[in-house]
């Protein structure tokens, strides 16, 4: 399978999965689902393409790489758990006028995401693509956990779809990796 669609199929289980949470833990609201699927299309797509970019293009294979492919993305929520810990819950639920001043912290995960990239890089260059993936994951997921106060119980929720969600990726991707061609590097290139 390649990245994109595989990426895809993985943020489509943790949608079922957080949708779950969500009706169980904090209000049974069909609208968090719609809202969601948005979200697997933007994410998932993000989310493969970095993969390849990132993983693949550099001979980077199998499923140790995608758990901490997966683990590095979690590690991006950790500012908007800080800040979520830090504010707490909103006391009558997120409503705008609440959300806005706190939004621009729900971005604290870029910072973090670069230096994730810059280290994939070897710490010679950042690994941009990386970056971009984890912007829509840190609107989404990390507004999420900064907005119900940075609860650790949903906290850990994200970590563990973010971490297997890696892991399954690299397999998907694996079954299918005769299919995805390689895409030409600069020492590939003939001088």
């Amino acid at each position: 399978m390649k990245p994109v669609p595989a990426a895809m199929a993985v943020a489509a289980v943790g949608l079922v999965a957080f949708f779950v949470y969500h009706w169980f833990f904090v209000a049974p609201v069909w609208a968090v689902f719609l809202e969601g699927l948005v979200w697997i299309a933007i994410n998932g797509a993000a989310i493969g393409w970095a993969y390849q970019r990132v993983l693949l293009d550099q001979e980077r294979t199998g499923t140790a790489w995608g758990f901490a492919y997966g683990g590095l993305m979690a590690a991006t929520l950790v500012p908007a758990l800080i800040v979520g810990l830090a504010h707490g819950p909103f006391p009558n639920g997120p409503t705008l006028d609440l959300i806005l001043p706190v939004l621009p912290l729900a971005f604290m995960g870029v910072p973090a995401s670069i230096v994730v990239a810059w280290w994939l890089g070897g710490w010679g260059k950042v690994q941009w693509p990386f970056v971009v993936a984890c912007l829509p994951a840190g609107i989404m997921i990390g507004g999420s956990i900064a907005t119900f106060g940075g609860t650790l119980d949903l906290f850990a929720l994200f970590v563990a779809l973010e971490v297997g969600g890696g892991g399954v990726l690299a397999r998907l991707v694996r079954r299918g990796r005769s299919a995805i061609p390689r895409t030409h590097r600069q020492d590939d290139v003939p001088t």
